[in-house]
């Protein structure tokens, strides 16, 4: 399978179908036929499955989900991390710098640009 530029196609199409003199309902038939098939790749749900990754203090990307969060009406409006478990389980004696586990959560923030 792969990934087509659909409304390119279309386009593609109507051009051939104004060319070839070909009737425009067959045209017309085409390109609803191209509209009909199903998204093979939809961006939406894809980024819905991200791991949503939050900076630290120490200026790293750990994943939202381990971490607990303050409540911003008693931490000045701000929600702020407020404890963190990490994936690692700190067995490192928190060396995030040199940790493996940690660079791969950096570069994952930056590749689906989460980094800022």
């Amino acid at each position: 399978m792969r990934l087509i530029d659909a409304d390119y196609f279309k386009e593609q199409i109507a051009a051939a179908t104004l060319k070839e003199n070909v009737e425009p309902k067959k045209g017309i038939a085409l390109m609803e036929l191209v509209d009909v098939q199903p998204t093979a790749y939809d961006v939406d749900k894809v980024i819905s499955h991200t791991v949503q990754m939050i900076k630290n203090d120490g200026g790293h990307y750990i994943p939202m989900e381990c971490c607990s969060m303050t409540n911003p009406r008693t931490s000045g409006g701000v929600s702020e991390i407020d404890d963190i478990e990490l994936p690692c389980g700190a067995d490192c004696g928190n060396e995030c710098d040199k940790c493996i586990i940690q660079r791969i959560m950096d570069e994952y923030a930056e590749i689906t640009q989460q980094a800022k």
